[in-house]
């Protein structure tokens, strides 16, 4: 009784984490995350909704706060945010943050300050990213709105913890890391003719 007890229990406890890993994929049935950056206008000619990333590892503070760690910051086009579109404002010049990352501040501030790449968690210095220009001065941008829908918890690692998400427009982290015109990650939504 007590082993069946606990094979349901574990069963249960699997699926349930199944769902929350799924959840935080939204409409991504694919992904293709790379150290070395490429060319973002590689995803314009695949089959399906295909969105060209820059991801890079950051961490945040607000004025008269903690710093936080592991946020992910994003830098998307309108293809990310699916069938929801993209929020009031965008593109803008601006961050969009997410619930778990407002509350992980702790404070309510227009202005967030950003440290990117090895100072705050980012690509290794020996990976492409990594040899950028030095960007752990903080980076400071001011707090658009905040992420709602299918991709507001976004997520490509593993974990169950906060899934705490910053996007900006592209153009604006290609610019702040000298990459312009790259991306180091494309989301699919798997449509068919893919794989060809």
């Amino acid at each position: 009784m007590v082993l069946a007890g606990a094979l349901l229990l574990g069963s249960s406890l699997r699926q349930s984490l199944r769902d929350v890993a799924i959840g935080r994929l939204g409409w991504v049935e694919r992904a293709l995350l790379t150290e070395r950056p490429f060319r973002a206008a590689l995803a314009d000619g695949l089959p399906g909704r295909v969105a060209p990333v820059l991801v890079a590892r950051a961490s945040a503070r607000v004025p008269g706060a903690a710093a936080i760690g592991k946020l992910m910051v994003l830098g998307v086009d309108e293809r990310f945010f699916g069938a929801d579109g993209p929020p009031a404002g965008w593109p803008g010049q601006g961050v969009w943050i997410n619930d778990e990352c407002a509350d992980s501040l702790k404070a309510e501030s227009t202005r967030l300050a950003l440290t990117l790449g090895p100072a705050g968690g980012g690509p290794p210095r020996e990976s492409l990213l990594g040899q950028a220009d030095d960007k752990s001065a903080p980076w400071e941008v001011a707090i658009t709105g905040r992420l709602t829908g299918t991709m507001a918890h976004f997520q490509l690692s593993e974990g169950t913890g906060p899934a705490r998400v910053a996007v900006v427009p592209i153009t604006l982290l290609q610019e702040r890391l000298s990459l312009p015109g790259r991306a180091n990650a494309l989301l699919s939504d798997g449509a068919s003719g893919l794989d060809s």
